[in-house]
């Protein structure tokens, strides 16, 4: 019997080429356009057999005949043929979330969300309940970081036994195993990421209302892309709606940082622009008796966080350049839970107890969450470790001021633990709050290989540097933003605004400020990156504005010394800028 066919619109973004995968890997026929392909996406889409092509070509896309499903992303424009071609030729389409929706979500629908942490930890639960033996379906919008290999568990029977028969060594390296993005299974569970950017070009609501969550893990709720949401009660409405869809039989487990909002909003009822924004028909499964059967005492929420009120406390926090180890607190049973992780990040803390809480609280041994949480192996793009030998660089996805601030401090804190000084030569009050506690360290030493041998390298009273190279996303370009950036980067010793990615414009005006930000007013609603180094210099002496890539790449070379750190952050790709670092520091 001929397979089906689906074709994506847009296939190279993370999301929708680990879509395309999942259906390749369910037997379906699968091809895609994008406008360009690149590594990693590339190599994935091109070992699966995927065929894809470069531009909007409507004769490509129908050459094996009409598509029984078209996957429209936003990159289609109103003018992009293939997308005119499925509207004249009323085509079957839908979009991301429609397909999430239709193929991934199922009884037990597990969502999280969140301003920050969603889609790591989507890929932490999606671990945790594989190597529990759930086998849910599954999406995170990320890339797994490799998994090191470890025989198969006597009887190969386990759900990690199963990724790693189905995918194979990763290329180079040491012999380990990747987890998918994506994965369509025959389990009653599922596990998604619940995006609240726009799901379509039709549908200006959040991704997530597409969800019908049963379970829901809620992260953060820090106001984010302006663009869409206008003002922060708009932003809180999209929430706040996601949590009225849980059943009254479901679970909510919610960090203190978004209960703060969302359970106990100044003005619930305040939706602001978000009351025009049609959400879809969302049914729960009205046969769900027993969504939490662990602990179902406690009205379907359950907080975490650092208080000890919360169901789930963390403390005890000790991070190394090796990862995190903390303790866990059970407020109902008083149990305590020794949790260690190769990720960095004190963050992550809050994000690992986030996902042991829900694992635990629907069924799964406090034993097998810990042992996963172990062997879980990150993402790339999560301050992911690039290159190490005396400067180590780092690139993360951080592109708004808050996310930037939890890896600048996460680095300050585990990489420069001399003093070192303030941005711009001025010790601001909130950079001295990271050196404070090294200000009697004297000496440091670093260990640097060369010809595979050892060396120590003294660094006396050398004074460690943190240089970031910033790109925010299209929301935190927005004049609205401007605020955000205050203080949000003192972390850093240097900034470094390069070359931003340029955006459509509209064509609008912003409105001017009130007096503190009126000499900041811009005519276009994006601010381009010498507009941004000057809104950052106000908090950031130490901010700088390079358009030209090579420049900035020489500028950075001249400067770091042994024992520095590199970050880029942003969630575009900064033009192979990393790559080229690397192979430079490599060679030299």
């Amino acid at each position: 019997m001929k397979s089906k066919h689906i074709h994506f619109i847009g296939i190279c973004g993370v999301a929708m080429s680990a879509l395309a995968l999942a259906f390749k890997r369910n037997g379906w026929t699968v091809t895609g356009s994008d406008v360009g392909f690149y590594p990693p996406v590339s190599t994935h889409l091109k070992n699966a057999g995927v065929d894809y092509y470069a531009g909007w070509h409507v004769n490509k896309m129908i050459a094996n005949g009409v598509p029984d499903l078209v996957v429209v992303g936003n990159v289609a424009s109103s003018n992009n043929p293939e997308w005119l071609y499925v509207q004249e030729h009323k085509l079957n389409y839908k979009s991301y979330p429609e397909v999430i929706a239709e193929y991934f979500i199922k009884k037990n629908s597990i969502v999280c969300a969140g301003t920050y942490g969603k889609s790591t930890s989507t890929s932490i639960l999606t671990w945790i309940l594989k190597e529990a033996g759930y086998d849910p379906s599954y999406m995170f919008g990320g890339i797994a970081n490799t998994t090191p290999y470890s025989p198969p568990s006597q009887g190969g029977d386990t759900a990690g036994d199963r990724i790693r028969q189905l995918t194979p060594p990763y290329e180079g390296g040491a012999p380990g195993w990747l987890l998918p993005s994506a994965e369509m299974t025959n389990s009653s569970w599922s596990i998604v990421e619940g995006d609240e950017y726009t799901a379509s070009r039709w549908d200006k609501g959040p991704k997530f209302a597409y969800y019908s969550p049963t379970h829901l893990l809620l992260t953060s709720v820090v106001w984010d892309h302006a663009d869409v949401y206008p003002t922060e009660a708009d932003y809180i409405a999209a929430f706040q709606k996601l949590v009225d869809l849980v059943p009254t039989n479901g679970l909510q487990v919610i960090s203190e940082k978004a209960a703060s909002v969302i359970l106990a909003p100044p003005s619930r009822g305040a939706h602001g622009g978000c009351e025009t924004i049609v959400w879809p028909n969302t049914t729960q499964p009205s046969d769900a008796k027993d969504l939490h059967p662990h602990y179902p005492h406690r009205g379907g929420i359950v907080t975490y966080g650092r208080d000890p009120a919360n169901d789930y406390m963390y403390s005890d926090i000790t991070q190394s350049r090796n990862g995190i180890q903390f303790t866990i607190t059970h407020k109902i049973t008083n149990n305590q839970y020794p949790i260690t992780s190769s990720c960095l990040g004190e963050y992550m803390a809050d994000n690992l107890t986030g996902c042991f809480a829900l694992a635990n609280e629907i069924g799964i041994a406090p034993e097998k969450i810990i042992a996963a949480i172990k062997t879980f192996a990150g993402m790339k793009r999560r301050l992911e470790k690039r290159y190490e030998n005396g400067v180590t660089i780092f690139d993360d996805i951080a592109h708004s001021p808050s996310k930037a601030r939890a890896i600048l401090e996460t680095l300050r804190t585990v990489y420069c633990h001399s003093e070192s000084p303030a941005p711009g030569g001025e010790e601001s009050l909130a950079h001295q709050q990271f050196v404070r506690n090294d200000q009697q360290v004297s000496q440091r030493s670093l260990l640097r290989r060369r010809d595979d041998k050892l060396d120590e390298v003294s660094l006396g009273m050398k004074k460690l540097k943190v240089y970031a190279i910033f790109e925010p996303n299209t929301g935190n370009r927005q004049s609205e933003a401007a605020s955000w950036y205050d203080n949000a980067f003192a972390a850093a010793d240097e900034i470094i605004i390069p070359r931003l990615t340029k955006l459509k414009s509209t064509g609008a005006v912003v409105p001017k400020r009130g007096d503190r930000d009126a000499s900041l007013a811009m005519t276009s609603e994006n601010m381009e990156g010498d507009e941004l180094a000057k809104i950052m210099s106000r908090t950031h002496p130490k901010t700088s504005y390079i358009d030209d890539d090579e420049k900035l790449l020489n500028y950075i070379k001249e400067k770091i010394q042994p024992g520095d750190v590199v970050v880029f952050m942003g969630s575009h790709g900064f033009r192979g800028m990393i790559d080229t670092l690397v192979s430079t520091m490599s060679k030299s």
